[in-house]
């Protein structure tokens, strides 16, 4: 049995550390009815409840009235904040936090990645706070983008595990202006607090790790962090396509490829070990293109290749950094 099934161990102990559990797979589709939800709120109209898979069930205002949520503080319209408490059978509770719905839903990631006080993490955080007074050791938190780092925001501060996705990062200035040690509060959440599954090339996990400059500004995603494989990797010669690359990149950090990237995850389902390099090169790369002279595209992708190539005759089986000598050449 899954700790996470114990009746025995309360929700929020048995969904802590690094190990995925059942829920991690869950949460994914929870996030899709909050992303709906979000769109119903700006549109004016009635919220609908539809049953969701594994028992979840979004809670009405009322339900959360009674247990001390103020529903007011779920939507906010001039932020663009979204978020809403789901419930399974066993009287589970997840706080979901939307993501980047709208194009000014961008300035938050990049606001707060910053360093700037921004307002959908002030709300994430009071929610938080509010959500463990009533569930106690029977909550946790998810998100999705930008609702991925409000979620380790509020993990964080209200020390409520959470598992995140495609998410942004933390500002360690975020986390000093509520009083904590942000090295500190990284260093836990990547122990035991916060599993965050990003899906290989995905564009906002390449804007925080890979590229250049935004790397040194943006800070990485929270939290202990699980690769997923990449749904429908591009070929090389679609790589070739300018501009190509970049849609790619933005279809990926969708949840309905997050979906897909979970069904594809299986030791069965592994990719190559070639593949797997070249596609390692390509990511090592692309931040340094402009510093090696890499501008041309065929250029750039043969230049992978050679450092796959020679990456597999040294035994490798992952390239996690690339740092090329004084006398590289392309």
């Amino acid at each position: 049995m899954s700790p996470s099934n114990s009746s025995s161990t309360p929700f929020a102990e048995a969904m802590r550390g690094q190990q995925p559990q059942p829920e991690d797979r869950q949460f994914p589709a929870v996030l899709q009815d909050l992303y709906a939800t979000a769109s119903q709120r700006r549109e004016g109209g009635a919220e609908t409840f539809a049953p969701l898979p594994n028992g979840w069930t979004r809670m009405d205002d009322s339900t959360l009235q009674r247990a001390g949520i103020d529903p007011g503080l779920l939507h906010d319209a001039k932020s663009g904040f979204d978020a809403a408490f789901y419930r399974n059978e066993q009287g589970q509770v997840v706080l979901g936090f939307c993501g980047t719905d709208e194009g000014k839903d961008w300035k938050h990631n990049l606001g707060q990645g910053l360093g700037f006080d921004d307002a959908q993490y002030a709300s994430a955080i009071q929610l938080g706070s509010q959500a463990k007074q009533a569930f106690g050791d029977q909550v946790v938190i998810s998100g999705h983008s930008l609702g991925g780092g409000l979620a380790a925001a509020s993990a964080m501060v209200n020390d409520i595990p959470a598992v995140t996705y495609n998410a942004a990062g933390v500002n360690d200035r975020t986390l000093e202006r509520q009083g904590l040690d942000a090295s500190a509060a990284k260093d836990y959440a990547s122990s035991e607090l916060i599993r965050g599954y990003h899906v290989k090339n995905e564009i906002l996990t390449h804007l925080q790790e890979d590229s250049i400059p935004l790397k040194r500004a943006m800070p990485n995603a929270a939290g202990h962090q699980i690769e997923l494989p990449e749904p429908d990797p591009l070929s090389f010669g679609r790589r070739l396509v300018p501009g190509m690359m970049l849609m790619h990149r933005m279809d990926l950090h969708g949840m309905d490829s997050v979906m897909k990237a979970q069904e594809m995850q299986s030791p069965g389902q592994a990719q190559g070990a070639g593949s797997q390099l070249f596609n390692d090169a390509v990511v090592r790369l692309d931040g340094q293109r402009e510093r090696l002279g890499l501008r041309d595209d065929t250029a750039f992708l043969n230049t992978a290749a050679s450092v796959a190539a020679r990456a597999s005759s040294d035994g490798l089986q992952r390239i996690d950094t690339w740092c090329p000598t004084a006398t590289a050449t392309a």
